[in-house]
């Protein structure tokens, strides 16, 4: 008798444990799609983690969101997200075309990680929820702010190849601003870690998406990778404040990077109305 009163306890015990963790589960699942559709109703785009679009190259790879841990850090995730897309006005977003966000997880091309990656030609933007597998990759930067950080630069890229007709457009207005002589590195891309090599630590411990002021006319070191990478940095900093504060310091001293931030600004206003000086005064 007393052991089938401990089987049954058991028994009990682990359907109130089941129970609790599909309620719990679902929860979360509701949290999630109630961010989601209010950011669906505002921006009239689809915001995906299950029925993933495919991408435009065959060697793009990652995992889709699947357990109850997994649920939480892409609630976690979109929170954040939430706060920084909703900076948008719904114009811009309209203006870049941007059909779909994809939220998944340990995004890959080829055999490099990628917090972001913006497929410009089928208009969807991938972002990996975990930043780089879990964190481990990306060193050395704090993860609320590298997840800001890299969902402004690399919707900058969308709307360039919108309204410039190519992601990689070679601005010679910007790049007028430059010192003379001055030449960019060899791409955004050459820059991140490739598992093959383990380039994993250096990334961040070089502290290139920092606001150091490197040398004239550039706000941070990888803005000198590139062209549309400097045009995509200085557009990330319009939006965070800790990273805007730093750059109109470097303003004081910096005529280029001024003439950057102004051309910027009023390139986005010929295409925005709504983001004049009030606009940027709110943020």
């Amino acid at each position: 008798m007393a052991k089938r009163i401990i089987f049954g306890f058991i028994v009990l015990s682990l359907l109130v444990a089941v129970v609790s963790t599909s309620a719990s589960e679902i929860k979360v699942k509701e949290k999630i799609n109630s961010i989601i559709s209010q950011l669906q109703k505002k921006y009239a785009i689809s915001f995906v983690y299950d029925s993933i679009p495919t991408a435009s190259w065959k060697d793009v790879n990652y995992s889709k969101t699947k357990t109850k841990g997994e649920y939480k850090e892409l609630l976690s995730y979109l929170k954040i997200f939430s706060e920084e897309f909703n900076k948008y006005p719904p114009s811009l977003v309209k203006r870049s075309n941007l059909k779909y966000v994809a939220f998944v997880r340990i995004l890959r091309y080829g055999e490099q990680h990628r917090s972001a990656l913006p497929d410009a030609y089928k208009e969807i933007l991938f972002l990996d929820v975990l930043q780089g597998w879990n964190r481990k990759i990306y060193e050395g930067r704090k993860f609320k702010y590298y997840i800001k950080h890299t969902l402004h630069h690399e919707f900058y890229h969308m709307v360039e190849q919108e309204i410039n007709g190519n992601l990689y457009y070679k601005d010679s207005v910007w790049n007028s601003f430059n010192p003379t002589n001055f030449e960019y590195g060899k791409g955004g891309a050459a820059l991140y870690p490739d598992l093959k090599k383990l380039k994993r630590r250096k990334l961040f411990k070089s502290r290139l998406f920092s606001v150091s002021h490197p040398c004239t006319g550039l706000i941070t070191k990888y803005s000198g990778s590139a062209l549309e990478e400097d045009k995509a940095e200085v557009f990330t900093s319009l939006f965070i404040k800790r990273e805007i504060r730093k750059v109109k310091r470097c303003i004081k001293n910096d005529e280029v990077i001024a003439k950057k931030v102004n051309y910027m600004k009023q390139f986005l206003l010929r295409h925005c109305k709504e983001m004049d000086d009030n606009y940027w005064n709110s943020l």
